[in-house]
């Protein structure tokens, strides 16, 4: 093996990572959802936080920004549901 091709193998194994992007895992709001909102959409909430979680430390960072990006979804979720189902109650209470 030439030097060259020695050189070359260990710039490609000692390569500078690519920049990671900020991917936010809802760990925080997810919990506080949870215990103050609606229990069940917050559960699920939790549980993708703690799946982006995993997914960033392992690297997979496509995988970690899609479940990010459902654990907000289930977050909304989770806080809208108990405000809509307040506004119908007093609808149906207005119309009795």
């Amino acid at each position: 093996m030439s030097e060259e091709t020695k050189w070359s193998a260990i710039m490609n194994e000692t390569a500078v990572p690519e920049k990671k992007t900020k991917i936010e895992s809802y760990l925080t709001g997810s919990i506080a959802t949870m215990l103050c909102c609606c229990p069940i959409f917050g559960i699920v909430a939790l549980v993708y936080s703690v799946i982006t979680i995993e997914a960033k430390a392992s690297g997979d960072y496509e995988k970690a920004a899609y479940y990010s990006k459902r654990a907000l979804i289930w977050m909304a979720v989770s806080f809208f549901s108990p405000l809509v189902l307040v506004f119908l109650k007093i609808m149906i209470l207005l119309n009795h």
